[in-house]
């Protein structure tokens, strides 16, 4: 498979998405050009360039005296946000059974192997970016971008109200348990159940104490 070389501009509104999504920056946080630029060894002209790519996909403001800040969503956007990712990841595993081979359901496996270990080391991030590479497996053979599209705009418009917990013990019991539910959806998709393959996505996404979402 092909490589697919990022520019320096999309190299940089990538790394602010990946901090939003770990929870480093939060609704209401300034975005700094100049640190960015300065970080990724480029010109302002280019770190602007992609933080005004982000202003436009609705993830950042602008302000001629505040600069650039996180837009964030209220408690209610991210219930309604999460609500709709459930129901897309859901049609794409559908979309994608029909496609789904035991070298896919291998890969997914070892994925939930390696999500296990992050949960071991304590390593948020080696589970946040894990995870996401466990869900990309089937979006990949659903045989639908436009959908798969959807799916990633809405999460990258979700950023955490709050910094993720200091509480590590509540944080990986979370992690314990939505990787469980990986296990899960592989049985499911190994075992071509459509139905019990939607719920568990469902439940997947909609398991909630306020600590993991907020």
């Amino acid at each position: 498979m092909a490589v697919v070389l990022r520019s320096l501009s999309e190299q940089v509104y990538d790394h602010v998405i990946r901090q939003i999504k770990l929870g480093k920056l939060l609704r209401g946080d300034a975005v700094s050009e100049t640190k960015l630029a300065e970080q990724f060894n480029t010109s302002r002209t280019t770190a602007r360039e992609a933080l005004f790519m982000l202003v436009n996909n609705g993830i950042l403001v602008h302000g001629k005296k505040r600069g650039f800040i996180i837009k964030g969503n209220t408690e209610e956007e991210l219930l309604k946000k999460w609500a709709l990712i459930a129901q897309l990841d859901a049609f794409a595993a559908d979309l994608a059974l029909s496609h789904i081979t035991e070298t896919h359901l291998s890969e997914m496996e070892s994925l939930i192997k390696r999500m296990h270990l992050a949960i071991e080391l304590l390593d948020h991030e080696f589970y946040t970016d894990t995870q996401e590479a466990f869900h990309n497996v089937y979006y990949q053979i659903c045989d639908n971008e436009f959908l798969v599209e959807m799916i990633f705009n809405l999460q990258n418009s979700l950023v955490r109200l709050t910094p993720v917990s200091d509480n590590k013990e509540l944080l990986f019991e979370q992690c314990t348990l939505y990787n469980a539910q990986h296990s899960e959806i592989v049985r499911h998709f190994r075992n071509k159940e459509p139905e019990a393959l939607r719920n568990c996505i469902i439940k997947h996404y909609t398991y909630n104490d306020g600590e993991f979402l907020f």
